[in-house]
């Protein structure tokens, strides 16, 4: 965290005065160095008038400069003229002060020169102080400039070395995101040929990562048969400059076939700099539960079609739909609720669709072909009390259903069935059932006539049995 910088104390006023101000301290300063002569001449007799000014000299030279030191220099010659001037050692007004006697030229000359001379000195010590000073000044601000700076750094440091730890997680969960996924991605310069692959795309490839990513090697794995699809999609990509989306096959060096699909955007960086970026996927297991649910769906067709018992293909999804509202309007069980509502057995009736009968249905029913069958309301010719027992069964939720009943064929004949239903996808698709469909119409005469010979025997006349 950034530390919060000390208040520095305001310079003092007399370290910076005015050019003003500078020259009125040498004026004051002369004033007060001749009342100190004055007060040293009356209390002890001597004349300390020309220490009294060169120490003046001194203090403005210090104080304010060379500039005030040189004026107060000429005001203290003029006031040690003043002085020295006849009657001596007095202020007192005086007629002769601008006549200069030749006997004071030496004292005059000395002073000034010795005032010039400790001016010049003071001002080269003030210069040297200031120098001093400032440079003290610029360390002083270069030592906290530089103190900031290694904080600042340290900060960064300590923020590069959270993002580093935080972009190598990411990458880790990255490299094992595309392992569980089998994506890998990729980076192709097109100008300058360099690629470059993630792992699970050398892994994919079934190439060393010390190896160098180029298309060579990339054409080296493709299946023989792909190899013009796949020079076909990257030839239109970089004349065009498009992105690509296609599959294709890899022939790898154990014999083995892998599927891909490649997915990839254009990126241009610079003037002609084109850049491809993607991801490569490896589909081989979805290309094989997709095959084999082809094989499996081709089984199941042809085992629906050419079984010998009769069956069809239901969609009851808008029936259990229905369920669900009565449920929710708390409906518990549905004979007691058909009862009241005999208009609902109709909506139920016409909402469960045929999609699929096979041969032995058709020839069943009496139909011409499948497209009297097929679709909504082809139910009439079921027992309203069949048709209830079947919904029972699947409101209560049950896989399997089996019942005999009496039907009315479209051609008009009246048989008798054995229904089974079957409702495989209860969960995956729980409007879905196979329903399968015997004709028992002789076992159900024969079964008739032996129960009315075994009747007859317990009659005084003899009967004759048929069973046909």
């Amino acid at each position: 965290m950034p530390k919060l910088d000390r208040e520095k104390p305001a310079p003092p006023w007399w370290s910076n005065p005015s050019a003003n101000t500078r020259y009125a301290i040498a004026i004051l300063s002369v004033t007060a160095g001749l009342l100190i002569a004055e007060l040293l001449t009356s209390l002890f007799r001597t004349e300390p008038i020309a220490s009294c000014l060169l120490c003046v000299v001194v203090f403005v030279a210090w104080l304010s400069g060379f500039g005030p030191a040189l004026f107060a220099i000429a005001l203290s010659l003029f006031a040690f003229h003043y002085y020295v001037t006849p009657p001596f050692n007095t202020f007192t007004l005086k007629p002769g002060l601008l006549s200069l006697q030749i006997a004071e030229l030496p004292r005059l000359a000395l002073f000034s020169i010795t005032s010039v001379f400790v001016n010049f000195l003071m001002a080269a010590q003030r210069r040297t102080t200031d120098s001093l000073r400032s440079f003290r000044d610029t360390q002083r601000n270069t030592a906290e400039a530089l103190r900031r700076s290694r904080a600042d750094l340290e900060d960064k440091v300590r923020d590069l070395e959270k993002l580093n730890a935080a972009l190598k997680i990411g990458e880790t969960y990255l490299a094992e995101a595309q392992r569980l996924s089998h994506t890998g991605s990729f980076g192709w310069n097109v100008s300058s040929g360099e690629i470059l692959w993630s792992e699970e795309s050398y892994r994919i490839f079934e190439y060393d990562p010390a190896t160098r990513a180029t298309i060579e090697i990339v054409l080296n794995r493709v299946y023989p048969d792909d190899v013009a699809l796949v020079r076909q999609v990257i030839g239109r990509a970089t004349t065009h400059k498009e992105a690509f989306d296609f599959e294709h096959r890899l022939l790898m060096p154990d014999g083995s076939v892998k599927h891909l699909h490649v997915v990839a955007h254009p990126s241009i960086d610079e003037p002609g700099g084109l850049q491809f970026v993607g991801a490569v996927m490896d589909i081989t297991a979805r290309r094989k539960s997709e095959e084999a649910l082809r094989n499996s769906e081709q089984r199941y067709r042809h085992l629906f079609q050419h079984m010998p018992i009769a069956l069809w293909q239901l969609n009851a999804s808008k029936v259990v739909e229905l369920f669900k509202g009565l449920r929710a309007e708390g409906v518990t069980e549905l004979r007691p609720y058909i009862d009241q509502h005999p208009h609902f057995m109709q909506q139920l009736m016409d909402a469960v669709k045929i999609e699929e009968v096979n041969e032995r249905m058709i020839q069943l029913w009496g139909a011409r072909d499948a497209s009297e069958i097929l679709g909504f309301s082809r139910f009439r010719q079921i027992q309203p009390e069949t048709f209830l027992r079947a919904l029972e069964s699947r409101w209560r939720g049950e896989p399997t259903h089996q019942q005999e009943a009496k039907i009315v064929t479209l051609d008009g004949r009246v048989i008798d069935v054995l229904m089974t239903a079957t409702r495989p996808g209860l969960i995956t698709d729980p409007g879905m059932s196979v329903m399968g469909i015997i004709d028992i119409t002789e076992r159900v005469r024969a079964q008739e006539s032996f129960s009315v010979c075994r009747q007859s025997l317990h009659m005084p006349r003899g009967c004759q049995c048929s069973a046909s």
